[in-house]
């Protein structure tokens, strides 16, 4: 299903990126299973601030300023500019389409003409979907694959929505500000405040938190947060879920589990070690979907399913002593041989 209505946020900085994920989080948490939709109660708590709020064609006020109608749009607008203020911008889109629907030349018009009114900045922009222009075939055949519909050959991308060369981008602003009725200097000041509005929200793979592990706090998994106490969580679940039918092998497995903490502590991973019983009735508690995987993907260090038979094997998630991150594959290998 196509959601009916569009908003684009833009992150500033790096608490404008925090708050984009909270946004998305809460989002779904709200959907309980359906659609995610965006409420107004999750703006006002996480879009107030360090996020450009972007209304393009397919928002409620530019909707109904295509369809001809500027006073509604100018209502629909009013929540928008209380909630943004000079984080607002109204999105400029001209695809060369013909007619009066999202990327032609009037309801481009229109929009920077209403921003011009109503003291909103006006941005141009191409609705960018791919970085080549002949990758518009492979769009279509996203959306059919998305919507689980076939190709509709009545609204093929027209190959347009790819990223433009700065002369492109220039001829699209000066037509714009024709239809306006402005002059070159309404173009130059469209191209102007598009690209501060650009440089506003640069943002680094570093400032996204690449390159560096992420934990929960560590009330999440039930330690607190002492040194250490994440860490002894998993000891009971050593001694009660992982039996070993050989005498000898209980100890050697034990006395493997403070030398992996300190591995982790070493590699600044303050890892914690969840037993699989309480561990997945807890998540589950939280409304996270269990799924046992061999592979551990997405978790700190995962021990997974023992059996209770002479071939008992653990399955595990361990850094070496001079790796810095964990290995990509887990390892199996027999209960009380943890090398």
């Amino acid at each position: 299903m196509e959601p009916p209505l569009r908003i684009s946020l833009l992150a500033q900085n790096v608490s404008g990126w925090a708050r984009l994920c909270r946004l998305v989080s809460a989002a779904h948490a709200e959907a309980d299973g359906t659609l995610p939709v965006v409420s107004w109660p999750v703006l006002r708590e996480y879009a107030d601030h360090d996020l450009v709020v972007l209304l393009g064609p397919s928002s409620e006020p530019m909707r109904a300023l295509s369809a001809g109608r500027p006073d509604v749009a100018e209502q629909l607008l009013a929540p928008w500019r209380e909630l943004a203020g000079e984080r607002l911008c109204l999105e400029s889109v001209h695809l060369g389409r013909q007619g009066t629907g999202a990327g032609s030349l009037r309801p481009a018009a229109r929009t920077v003409g209403l921003a011009d009114q109503l003291g909103v900045r006006a941005v141009l922009t191409n609705s960018d979907r791919y970085a080549d222009p002949d990758q518009h075939r492979l769009a279509d055949v996203l959306d059919a694959a998305r919507l689980l519909r076939p190709v509709d050959r009545l609204h093929l991308d027209g190959g347009e929505r790819g990223l433009k060369e700065p002369a492109a981008l220039a001829e699209a602003a000066e037509r714009i500000a024709q239809a306006v009725g402005d002059g070159r200097a309404r173009a130059v000041r469209l191209l102007a405040e598009t690209e501060a509005t650009g440089q506003s929200c640069t943002l680094t793979p570093a400032d996204l938190g690449l390159g560096r592990p992420h934990f929960p706090e560590p009330s999440v998994v039930g330690a607190t947060a002492e040194s250490g106490s994440a860490m002894r969580l998993p000891r009971p679940a050593v001694r009660g879920r992982h039996p070993c039918p050989r005498p000898g092998h209980g100890r050697a497995r034990r006395s493997a589990t403070p030398i992996q903490a300190r591995r982790h502590r070493t590699h600044g991973l303050r890892a914690v070690l969840p037993g699989r019983g309480p561990g997945g009735r807890r998540h589950r508690a939280l409304g996270i979907q269990v799924a046992a995987r061999g592979s551990g993907a997405g978790s700190m260090v995962n021990h997974f399913g023992v059996n209770a038979g002479t071939t008992a094997t653990s399955s595990a998630r361990i850094p070496g002593s001079r790796m810095w991150c964990r290995p990509d594959a887990a390892r199996q290998f027999p209960c009380g041989f943890w090398r």
